[in-house]
């Protein structure tokens, strides 16, 4: 019979500082107002007429990229005191202007407090000042934003008539010059709703001015050699190691225990599997478990050497039914979504690391050959708009079923950024089940472990070999392994 769980005082299983610069690609930023502060969305409805997307979902979701606590109120239930409360407002107009109370309005409009107008409510920002703003739809517009030139589509478009006295973004084509973005000393507009695409990359970059962020992390690159498995090609993979090693990239792979292929050609041995798992560690690997992976299976890898630090998110058709069960976690990578209607999920266009749920990171991959955009765009010009902006992380996919050709490709493209893939290794990793717990370098907290559970504690060098007690290297991760007396 399983034990009943009590709090045992483990220790801090990792004890070395990171340097900051390392440290910072994988860190959110906090906002002016500090990390306690609130962010207080204002909406007139959750989504427009006839449309299966939750609006203010998706803003409530991109702002999981700050530290804020976030709050929602539909316009006409909001009051004074709440506005009092927030540190930060956001209005979202989805179907119409927000039909607020008129202290509320009166308190918005005296108040100094940073106040962003979105979408319909953005003739809010410009009320008395010439004609009434009117909607459009602009497809294949080109947008100057932060020194460079975006193309994207804007379905909704609120074009108003006045010249903003600090234009942020500009449409300068087709048609006559609007303004998509600007603001008002501490009020800012977004005469749009973000949508997937560049419109979300921007309304992201934007919050780092409305939140007066003081300091961001760089640029980053997260490579994923993504469903390596008993099925794939071990030579290829050994091959593309070696080519990321070889520059100096670190990247990260994700493993499942069982090929999803039925073929007649025999699946890898276990042996061959772990032992190039091994080899992939050794060269600037760090292992990621696939959703399918069992808890009883990640004592399975550390007992073959293998250490996994994160795993990654189900995702679209790749959702088991059981994701992760048994299994908690730091970090995680996938794909950013947002709560729709009825319990569904909607894509949201992330353009860097974002906190989920359990207070986990989570590292987007934004980046995927598998997507409609990264099709038609390609890897290079998706990894080069992210890197244009500030703190962002372009999480590039490569499919571990392609040839090496293939991947190679992928990985040159992505190397035309002029970054390097970044190490998994400096991101807040542990990981959690009934038999082990693991955690990375940058992991300083406690953890609960079975009541009458014996436990050996190993740690791992920066090749990920053992290492011995005692030693005066920092391990590169720290596993527990338990076992019931």
């Amino acid at each position: 019979m399983r034990r009943g769980w009590q709090l045992v005082l483990a220790a801090l299983l990792a004890m070395a500082s990171v340097c900051p610069g390392a440290a910072d690609i994988f860190s959110r930023p906090v906002p002016a107002a500090g990390e306690g502060s609130t962010t207080l969305i204002i909406y007139d409805t959750l989504g427009k007429p006839f449309s299966l997307v939750n609006e203010v979902s998706v803003v409530s979701t991109l702002l999981q990229r700050f530290h804020t606590r976030v709050e929602t109120r539909q316009a006409n239930a909001v009051t004074v005191p709440e506005i009092s409360d927030a540190d930060y407002v956001i209005i979202v107009g989805v179907s119409g202007v927000p039909r607020l109370p008129e202290p509320v309005r009166r308190a918005l409009i005296e108040g100094s407090r940073p106040t962003v107008y979105m979408g319909w409510a953005a003739s809010l920002a410009v009320a008395g000042r010439g004609q009434a703003p009117r909607l459009e739809a602009v497809r294949d517009a080109r947008v100057k934003y932060a020194g460079g030139e975006w193309s994207l589509n804007l379905d909704p478009f609120l074009a108003i008539n006045t010249v903003p006295s600090d234009p942020l973004a500009v449409i300068v084509s087709p048609g006559p010059r609007r303004y998509l973005a600007w603001r008002d000393g501490t009020k800012f507009a977004l005469a749009t709703l973000p949508v997937p695409g560049a419109v979300s990359l921007i309304f992201s970059d934007l919050l780092l001015d409305f939140y007066a962020v003081k300091q961001t992390p760089p640029p980053a690159l997260v490579y994923l050699v993504q469903d390596f498995h008993p099925g794939c090609d071990a030579n290829a993979f050994r091959r593309v190691v070696d080519y990321l090693s070889a520059r100096g990239d670190r990247f990260a792979v994700s493993v499942r225990l069982k090929s999803p292929l039925k073929t007649d050609d025999l699946p890898m041995p276990d042996v061959q599997l772990f032992e190039v798992l091994r080899y992939a560690q050794t060269h600037g690997g760090r292992v990621v478990l696939r959703p399918e992976v069992s808890a009883e299976q990640v004592r399975r890898f550390l007992d073959e050497g293998v250490v996994p630090l994160a795993c990654e998110l189900p995702s679209g058709t790749n959702r088991p039914p059981r994701a992760l069960e048994g299994i908690s976690f730091g970090t995680a990578l996938g794909k950013i979504e947002a709560a729709g209607p009825k319990g569904a999920s909607q894509p949201v266009s992330a353009s860097s690391v974002m906190n989920g749920q359990d207070q986990t990171l989570i590292i987007p991959l934004n980046v995927d050959p598998a997507s409609a955009s990264t099709t038609a765009r390609g890897i290079a010009a998706e990894v080069a708009e992210l890197a244009r902006l500030r703190g962002t992380v372009a999480g590039v996919v490569i499919p571990a079923w392609f040839p090496f050709q293939k991947m190679r490709d992928a990985v040159d493209e992505a190397r035309r950024s002029g970054l390097r893939g970044a190490d998994l290794s400096t991101a807040p990793n542990w990981i959690k089940t009934d038999r082990a717990i693991v955690t990375g370098k940058n992991v300083r907290r406690a953890f609960s472990v079975p009541g009458g559970s014996s436990a050996e504690r190993i740690t791992f060098d920066g090749n990920f070999q053992r290492m011995a007690q005692g030693g005066g290297e920092t391990p590169m991760a720290t596993a527990i392994l338990l076992q019931q007396k």
